[in-house]
C-alpha cells in the first residue's frame, strides 16, 4: 500500500513526538523499552501508531536503536529530521506551524469550503459594493465571513500558501479552487 508523502511525513513526525514523549518520561533504558513503549502507545490511545509500526520487522529494530541512544544525539538527530521536513514540505508546512499568522478567517474559510463539500466558490460584486462569495457545486450556499476588510487578504494568504488556485471566470469574476492539500489540512485540524 502506498503512502503519499505528506502522510509520510506526518506520520514519521508523530512516531517521532511519540518516541521523544517517551523517552522523557522514562529516563531509564532497559533491554525490552521497545515493547514497553509498545505498551505505552496503547495505553495512550495510539493504537493505530502501535499497529503501524508491528507492520514492520525494521521499524521495531529502528525504535530499539533510538530508545538506546543518548537523548541528546536523539535530539540533534530530529533536529536536523525537522528542518530537512520543513524545507521539504514548505509552503503547506508553513501553514501548519504555530508561527505561521493563518487567521481564523481563513481556516473558518476552508472548513466551510469542506462543510458544503464544495470544490469552487465564486466572487460575486455586487454594484451595492457588496461582494457575496458562493460555493458553486456540492452543496451550494454562500459563504460566512466575520470581517469584509480582511477576506481578500485571507483569500490571497491561502492562494499563497497552495490551499485554494484563483481562476477567472468567463465575466472575470474569481473563482477559488480548493486543493486536496487543503482538504487534508481541515481534517487534520
Amino acid at each position: 500500500m502506498a503512502i503519499d508523502p505528506l502522510t509520510a511525513a506526518t506520520t514519521f513526525s508523530t512516531i517521532v513526538s511519540l518516541i521523544s514523549d517517551y523517552r522523557d518520561k522514562h529516563k531509564e533504558i532497559s533491554a525490552n523499552d521497545h515493547q514497553k513503549f509498545l505498551e505505552w502507545l496503547s495505553e495512550n490511545n495510539h493504537d493505530e501508531i502501535k499497529r503501524l509500526l508491528e507492520q514492520n520487522q525494521n521499524t521495531v529494530i529502528s525504535i530499539k536503536a533510538i530508545l538506546n541512544l543518548q537523548s541528546s544525539i536523539v535530539l540533534e538527530k530530529l533536529e536536523n529530521i525537522d528542518k530537512k521536513l520543513a524545507n521539504l514540505f514548505n509552503p503547506l508546512i508553513q501553514v501548519v506551524s504555530p508561527n505561521n499568522n493563518l487567521s481564523e478567517q481563513s481556516i473558518s474559510i476552508l472548513r466551510q469550503f469542506e462543510s458544503a463539500q464544495a470544490s469552487t466558490i465564486l466572487e460575486q460584486r455586487f454594484i451595492s459594493d457588496q461582494t457575496a462569495y458562493i460555493f458553486m457545486n456540492g452543496n451550494g450556499g454562500t459563504l460566512d465571513y466575520s470581517d469584509a476588510r480582511f477576506v481578500e487578504d485571507d483569500f490571497s494568504k491561502l492562494i499563497e500558501v497552495g490551499l485554494l488556485k484563483l481562476e477567472l471566470g468567463p465575466k472575470g469574476n474569481k473563482l477559488y479552487k480548493l486543493t486536496r492539500e487543503a482538504s487534508k489540512f481541515v481534517k487534520s485540524i
